[in-house]
């Protein structure tokens, strides 16, 4: 146990952007499986002699009826057992799903709802939280494929991330689900098994019963050797990056189309992207623009178009005008470019 939680130290040490501190909170999504079984009771070991209080967080999806209460049963009794607060919301996803949408993105929203509504709770109560999920190797190979067969970018590539939206943490990543089944033999940890896991009705599903095989006949750990690949993209992703921020924080008062054009196709892509992400926080919008979208702007500037605006989602527009580009509201004319930091 003591080698697994320095595992789990230094796993948590190595998630840039994650910093903690005695008055901030854990909370544990806790579905009751072997993984977040796991990871709620390393949280507590760890955290707990740290002075920072644990919680769990489990959502009843209302889907597998008796199996499901049986869970929700489990969860309670199990963080009971561990001194832990668990914070319990039923939600009727087949319901839901009547109005159409696929049950794993129904489930999925509502799942993160609740735990932004829990992180946004004790915000208003003055404390910091985080939501630690227990997304391990296995997920993250399973998050490449799919985003493989989708035609991903190189982000894409870089797998599942240490930490989202400056609030979700996956401290497990570095385990495999195997490692993790065979801990909670060794430790005496308790769980349960979701049935439709078994399955192969749902994409991911589907990914880990009829491709992960035949990987596994190609490489025995194909798991470990994604996490790898991922952590070798991942720091080309940052140096991409970075220049991308520099070539915006060079040019923050106006960012023309003239220097725009004189980067590399790979810094010009993230350049349009963060320009555009800047912006859609500013105005308090939660969207992303697709590659589409990036290319069709690329292409016009291409032509060197002097004027022309460009719809993108969730009702703004890019702009180019006099050489300088932005992006605004559509219904907006704005006769000066903001500054990249005011956005």
């Amino acid at each position: 146990m003591d080698k697994l939680l320095l595992d789990f130290e230094k796993s948590i040490n190595a998630i840039d952007g994650f910093e903690i501190s005695e008055n901030d909170k854990i909370i544990v999504a806790y579905s009751g499986g072997a993984d977040s079984s796991l990871l709620l009771y390393l949280s507590v070991r760890y955290f707990a002699k740290r002075g920072i209080i644990v919680e769990a967080a489990h959502l009843n999806h209302m889907i597998r009826g008796a199996e499901a209460d049986r869970d929700e049963k489990f969860c309670r009794d199990s963080a009971e057992q561990l001194g832990v607060h668990c914070n319990v919301r039923r939600v009727n996803i087949p319901a839901l799903c009547e109005n159409g949408g696929s049950v794993e993105e129904i489930a999925r929203r509502e799942r993160y709802a609740f735990f932004d509504s829990l992180v946004e709770e004790n915000k208003s109560r003055g404390v910091r939280a985080y939501v630690f999920t227990a997304h391990n190797a296995d997920d993250n190979l399973e998050t490449v494929i799919f985003n493989l067969v989708r035609g991903t970018a190189l982000k894409g590539m870089c797998g599942i991330p240490g930490i989202r939206d400056g609030r979700y943490v996956r401290p497990l990543l570095f385990m495999t689900g195997e490692g993790i089944r065979m801990f909670c033999g060794n430790f005496g940890i308790n769980y349960v098994t979701d049935s439709t896991n078994l399955e192969s009705d749902y994409t991911r599903n589907y990914i880990r019963h009829n491709i992960v095989p035949h990987l596994k006949k190609l490489s025995p750990a194909p798991q470990v050797s994604v996490t790898r690949m991922c952590e070798a993209l991942k720091a080309d992703e940052d140096f991409i990056n970075g220049e991308a921020e520099r070539f915006l924080t060079d040019f923050e008062s106006k960012v023309t189309a003239t220097e725009l054009k004189t980067l590399h196709p790979a810094v010009k892509t993230r350049v349009i992207i963060k320009l555009f992400n800047s912006y859609a926080v500013s105005v308090g919008v939660l969207s992303h623009l697709e590659k589409v979208h990036v290319d069709a702007i690329l292409e016009r500037l291409d032509k060197d178009a002097e004027r022309f605006r460009i719809s993108v989602p969730s009702g703004i527009s890019f702009v180019h005008d006099g050489g300088s580009i932005w992006f605004e509201k559509s219904e907006e004319y704005s006769k000066e470019p903001p500054s990249y930091k005011e956005m």
